[in-house]
């Protein structure tokens, strides 16, 4: 039996690679904002409709670009947050590794993201200064009711995109600013990767400038150090790997494009009751494919995987429910703790076929199958 994993992380093949790092070598420099960075913001400006490079900034990781993106809002410490209690772990972490107090809200049943009328309620709230608000898989966010939320209140609002570039490249298609900041992953298992890194693209010319800084022990240029920072700049050789995923993108795309439509077509047909993360309603390609159960299946994971098909919960039980962050939720929630028993996440990866698809989706019909008789 061959077996199916959820995740197949692909970067560029070393060979491809090679003559990208004796470039790197022949120019000494291997960090540090060098030609190879430089090279990648300006190809992502392109890529999100030549904005100017400067709105564009790259971090060593996008839980990084997350911290220095709140750093630079320059908020007194222990300034309350608002985080979704739906979302990965790293997300909260973030907030907390800011110096910001973690307020945990529950979602949106049909978004799976914060409500913008929730966020606007909080900002009545004098202690609450900030709200990460979490694209759930890729899916989109209200841009334009979050920077007007952001305008009229006050209220600081960062989007945590890490599996979003799919919908930040059409969002930027259709805005001129983008004055609420967007942080994309560029982990090994995006859609767009530079194996370790982050993004954040934002219309605010003097955030970026104060997120480089932060990125770079507070240095900016010869200017003073104003800030206490650290070092979270993106290497030279993470950016070139980063180059040639932003060039393989498009073809990606539509590849596990045509593996979700595969999913949806075989699913809709044969497990009627099953329903969708949003992004797959949207037509947001990703690096996950998640489904919603009709009812809690605690055992299907165990059970598939001893078919040979991977399977995850990636968010687990929620954020709130982490030893780390129980103390921080705001009230009850409800919507968290339903997706969280009912969401699994199925393989999803290049390189698979119509019949791996089918093969996946036969076991699942089993699974659920067996699961009705033992409960009948």
């Amino acid at each position: 039996m061959t077996f199916i994993p959820v995740l197949k992380p692909r970067v560029a093949d070393a060979n491809i690679m090679l003559p990208h790092i004796r470039m790197i070598d022949d120019a000494c420099c291997y960090t540090n904002h060098g030609p190879q960075e430089r090279m990648l913001r300006t190809q992502f400006a392109a890529a999100l409709g030549d904005r100017a490079v400067q709105e564009i900034s790259l971090y060593s990781s996008g839980t990084a670009a997350l911290i220095g993106a709140m750093q630079a809002w320059n908020l007194p410490a222990g300034t309350k947050c608002l985080v979704p209690a739906w979302t990965f772990i790293g997300s909260a972490c973030a907030v907390a590794q800011a110096g910001l107090e973690p307020v945990i809200v529950d979602v949106d049943p049909e978004s799976w993201a914060i409500d913008p009328d929730v966020i606007e309620e909080m900002a009545t709230d004098q202690n609450i200064k900030a709200c990460l608000i979490v694209s759930p898989f890729g899916a989109t966010v209200p841009y334009p009711e979050l920077s007007d939320i952001q305008e009229r209140t006050g209220m600081q609002i960062l989007v945590d995109g890490a599996a979003s570039f799919d919908f930040v490249h059409k969002l930027a298609e259709t805005r001129l600013d983008l004055p609420v900041p967007l942080m994309v992953s560029l982990h090994a298992t995006k859609l767009v990767s530079s194996i370790e890194g982050g993004m954040v693209v934002t219309s605010n010319a003097d955030m970026t400038r104060r997120m480089i800084s932060w990125s770079n022990f507070g240095i900016f240029d010869d200017d003073p150090v104003t800030q206490i920072g650290t070092n979270a700049k993106l290497s030279e050789i993470h950016a070139a790997y980063g180059q040639h995923s932003l060039t393989s993108w498009p073809e990606i795309r539509q590849t596990l494009l045509t593996i979700a439509d595969g999913y949806v077509e075989q699913i809709t047909a044969r497990l009627p009751d099953i329903a969708f993360a949003p992004n797959i309603r949207e037509g947001m390609v990703s690096s996950s494919f998640n489904i919603i159960l009709p009812k809690p299946f605690p055992q299907l994971g165990h059970q598939l995987a001893a078919n040979g098909i991977g399977t995850r919960r990636w968010w687990k039980d929620g954020v709130h429910r982490f030893p780390a962050f129980k103390s921080y939720a705001a009230g009850p929630l409800p919507v968290t703790e339903d997706l969280a028993a009912r969401t699994i996440g199925l393989p999803f990866y290049v390189g698979m076929t119509s019949d791996t698809v089918e093969t996946v989706v036969a076991a699942l019909e089993t699974a659920l199958a067996d699961q009705s008789v033992s409960a009948g």
